[in-house]
């Protein structure tokens, strides 16, 4: 639901979920995601930090709380939480692009295009999603360049340009 900006419908499943399944990790980290999302930072923030209490290594709730950051234009707080998820993801690229944004958002323009080497190095041997690219030269005022990859995300069919309308890089 919240996919397709029902942001309202989707808040009342998740916490009627949330009240059947109250240690369900996935359904609290979603539910701080939606909050988030509706502009209720205090408690999503509050649900992710309950969540990450119950479980310190979940991966949605810490990359969620790298997210929250980052839309909160607070990138530098982000940083240190992407590098150790990127760290503990072995190399992801995803990561690598989300790492690469919270730096141009920063304003750390070497270390942004530092991650778009890293990606192009990675593509060589492996898989790179294009949004990856996309998302670092958007957040660096690259547009033309963002669009050449939006548009290689396209034809690739990147799953990832579902959530496109969720990603605030991309809001030129």
């Amino acid at each position: 639901l919240f996919v397709q900006s029902r942001f309202d419908e989707s808040l009342s499943a998740l916490k009627r979920a949330n009240e059947i399944e109250p240690n369900s990790l996935i359904i609290r980290a979603a539910l701080a995601k939606v909050q988030f999302l509706v502009g209720d930072v205090r408690e999503a923030l509050s649900h992710n930090e309950a969540t990450r209490e119950m479980a310190p290594d979940f991966f949605p709730a810490r990359m969620e709380l790298a997210i929250m950051l980052m839309k909160s234009s607070q990138p530098e707080r982000a940083i240190p939480v992407l590098k150790e998820l990127y760290a503990s993801e072995g190399r992801n690229p995803m990561m690598a692009g989300m790492l690469g944004v919270a730096y141009a958002q920063a304003g750390q323009v070497t270390e942004a295009r530092n991650e778009l080497r890293t990606l192009t190095q990675m593509a060589k041997h492996d898989y790179v999603p294009a949004l990856a690219f996309a998302g670092i030269h958007a957040s660096l005022g690259n547009v033309d360049e963002a669009f050449r990859w939006l548009d290689k995300s396209y034809k690739n069919r990147e799953l990832g340009l579902s959530f496109l309308n969720l990603n605030q890089e991309f809001d030129v």
